[in-house]
């Protein structure tokens, strides 16, 4: 579920990695709660790529480099050929972070670009608004941009791409309220691209084999430079899924110095020894 890719300089790399926090988009099932004729509709699952994304920022950027600071952008998507939009599957970055919001409602933010995930987002069934806060860092001119991929699914089973490109709109300044469904962007400026996503081979989220490269190595506050007292510790995560997101299963990989027992909402899953050698677990009905 992860792997290196070229974005627009040799020093910019990539992952598309499933956030814990938000259901696994590697079908249509595990999004938002989906009416089931559609499902039976769908002849394949989405499939995120960014290659054919564009990095753009506002119109202020010189040769990849613009000011500090946080830019607002819109894209007004309304669906070709009266096609009823049902749900979009969504992956995005930034150089150096963005929250995205769809029809007004918040969805994620991110942080860099060195790890994207994916997340399903419903749609409504004429226009629908995707709106940027990206921020980038620092105290003079240097690299910013924002990259995006969606893949629009509609009622009849088909789908569609939506990118980042120049069909956007920026703003250097971020109005309030700009996210909302009924803003007016009229006044906004087309953004500029800084150059096209590379072409290498993308690991999807959801669709590829499990990794920790996003993960991190954790104890209880009691750790010193990676040692603790020998014992047994508990750990706990609470998932909140957001509104209108139903969870049916997981795919967890889990490895520990030295054992462990793994539970999910009190039910035994499974458990390990040996750090080198991590376990995989398939939890239904969750």
């Amino acid at each position: 579920m992860a792997c290196p890719i070229s974005l627009m300089s040799s020093k910019r790399h990539s992952f598309i990695t499933t956030d814990c926090h938000e259901p696994s988009t590697s079908n249509a099932l595990s999004c938002p709660t989906i009416d089931k004729e559609l499902a039976h509709r769908l002849s394949e699952h989405p499939t995120l790529s960014f290659a054919h994304s564009q990095w753009i920022w506002t119109p202020e950027i010189v040769d990849g480099k613009a000011p500090p600071g946080s830019r607002a952008f819109r894209k007004n998507f309304i669906a070709p050929d009266r096609r009823e939009p049902a749900f979009a599957t969504i992956a995005f970055g930034a150089d150096d972070a963005a929250t995205l919001w769809v029809n007004g409602e918040p969805v994620a933010t991110e942080i860099g670009w060195g790890h994207a995930r994916s997340f399903c987002v419903l749609l409504l069934p004429h226009l629908n608004v995707f709106a940027v806060n990206a921020t980038n860092n620092g105290n003079v001119n240097n690299a910013a941009g924002f990259l995006f991929t969606a893949i629009i699914t509609y009622m009849d089973g088909t789908m569609s791409s939506l990118v980042s490109d120049t069909t956007w709109r920026g703003q250097s300044n971020v109005p309030g309220g700009f996210h909302g469904l009924s803003y007016d962007d009229s006044s906004w400026m087309p953004v500029k691209s800084t150059g096209e996503y590379a072409t290498d081979a993308i690991a999807i989220a959801g669709r590829d084999d499990l990794s920790f490269a996003p993960a991190r190595w954790i104890w209880t506050g009691e750790l010193n430079d990676g040692r603790a007292p020998p014992g047994a510790r508990a750990f706990r995560l609470t998932v909140n899924l957001p509104p209108k997101h139903t969870l049916a299963s997981a795919t967890i990989l889990v490895t520990a110095d030295d054992y462990y027992s793994f539970y999910v909402n009190g039910r035994f899953v499974g458990s390990g020894i040996q750090y080198m050698a991590a376990q995989r677990f398939e939890v239904d009905d969750i």
